[in-house]
């Protein structure tokens, strides 16, 4: 078996039977796919066991809800293939994206492929997309990435397990599984990237991230804890970069304005949700803004973009209203004109210019 493909589903009976069938479409045909029911309450796991019934290449596993990572973790102990691949149960991918991976992983003798993918959103009664195609690359050794990791951060080309392939021998012999925590995606990668030494990236970008849907709202509710979290995923990153050692300055500086990067992000994001009085906002603002390692990476942070470095700079002078009008801009900027927004947010978000 050369690929294993694990699909965790948790009630996304409306999207499931087009996933699949787009699996059933590689043009690598030597895969299987197991299909994890998370103890969904909806009709996803009994349209799990009425797709499997049209190919012998797909498994169905019920079991209790416990979460993706659980649901993942299951499913790469009962793999069979040489990688292993992890995609989400509501996109899509076009035909020749594993066949793709699969090669230049067996060409590169690589440990982990990571590949491009497209962003697709429906909002506002339109629809538009962004593409993320990196450069291809080789990494032969631990140093080799180690230097050029910083390039992947940005864009979700490392947070996230359906851009990747993976050497099942490589997962085992460090005992690597997702961790039960709020978005587990990027603290499992940064435990695979720890100790790598062999990474290869490819130019694809046939996964269809479906972002946002018909009929989907723009305003969301703010998550309280979504700083917390973005903190404690930060705090990873910097574990397992100290762990490297001999980091480059240009490493650090990238690194630090990732995280400076999505401070606004939460910053907007905050100034747009609906439940929130204007006091509770100032007040995680200023908590945001006022933190130890948010100043750390505010005035660390290196980039070539002078948008987001001009919206760094009511965040380093402390000035929480500014800091709120500048989070509001953005919001409006981001419903009214949603197409050019994401377009434009490709190039600010990244450290520099590749």
């Amino acid at each position: 078996m050369r690929i294993s493909v694990v699909v965790p589903i948790y009630n996304v009976e409306k999207y499931l039977e087009e996933a699949v069938i787009s699996l059933l479409n590689q043009t690598l045909t030597d895969i299987e796919i197991i299909l994890v029911d998370d103890g969904s309450t909806d009709g996803s796991g009994e349209m799990a066991d009425k797709v499997s019934e049209r190919d012998s290449r797909i498994k169905v596993i019920h079991k209790d809800n416990g979460g993706a990572p659980s649901a993942r973790n299951l499913g790469m102990s009962v793999a069979e293939g040489k990688y292993i691949y992890f995609m989400d149960p509501d996109d899509v991918v076009k035909p020749k994206m594993l066949e793709d991976m699969f090669i230049k992983a067996e060409k590169d003798n690589a440990q982990m492929i990571i590949s491009g993918f497209t962003n697709r959103y429906f909002e506002n009664g339109r629809s538009f997309k962004t593409v993320v195609k990196p450069k291809e690359e080789t990494y032969a050794t631990k140093g080799s990435f180690r230097e050029c990791a910083y390039k992947y951060f940005n864009d979700t080309l490392i947070a996230v397990p359906w851009n990747k392939l993976y050497l099942v021998s490589y997962l085992k012999a460090h005992d690597l599984k997702f961790p039960n925590v709020k978005w587990d995606d990027l603290h499992f990668n940064m435990e695979v990237i720890r100790d790598i030494s062999r990474v290869s990236v490819v130019d694809n970008t046939d996964y269809q991230f479906l972002r946002s849907r018909p009929g989907s709202e723009t305003t969301t509710v703010f998550n309280k804890n979504l700083i917390d979290i973005r903190k404690q995923q930060f705090e990873h990153i910097l574990d397992v970069y100290s762990y490297w050692q001999n980091v480059a300055e240009e490493s650090w500086g990238a690194i630090y304005y990732y995280y400076a990067s999505r401070l606004v992000q939460c910053i907007q994001e905050l100034e747009s949700s609906p439940n929130l009085s204007w006091s509770e906002k100032k007040r995680i603002t200023k908590k945001i803004i006022s933190d130890g390692l948010s100043r750390q990476a505010i005035s660390s942070a290196i980039s070539s973009s002078k948008l987001m470095s001009l919206c760094f700079v009511p965040m380093r002078l402390q000035l929480v209203n500014l800091t709120m009008v500048m989070g509001s801009f953005i919001s409006f900027f981001k419903n009214n004109m949603s197409g050019l927004f994401y377009q434009l947010k490709l190039g600010v978000m990244r450290s520099k210019e590749e």
